[in-house]
């Protein structure tokens, strides 16, 4: 799966289980990007794929915590 399909998945499934999709962290997957510039930092430069707060609700999502 290419790699901004991975981060509008991610809005998608956050918005599921927390009703909140998007971040503020320009480094975020889930930045609300609305220019070019934004979205290839966020969703192909970024260093990690979340910021450290949506990497610790992820990992709660996906233990059912």
């Amino acid at each position: 799966m290419e790699h901004k399909q991975k981060g509008y998945l991610a809005q998608a499934l956050f918005f599921c289980a927390t009703g909140e999709p998007f971040c503020d962290n320009r480094n975020c997957r889930l930045f609300n990007a609305h220019r070019q510039e934004e979205m290839l930092l966020a969703q192909l430069h970024g260093g990690d794929d979340f910021c450290e707060y949506h990497e610790r609700m992820a990992a709660r999502i996906s233990t059912g915590g």
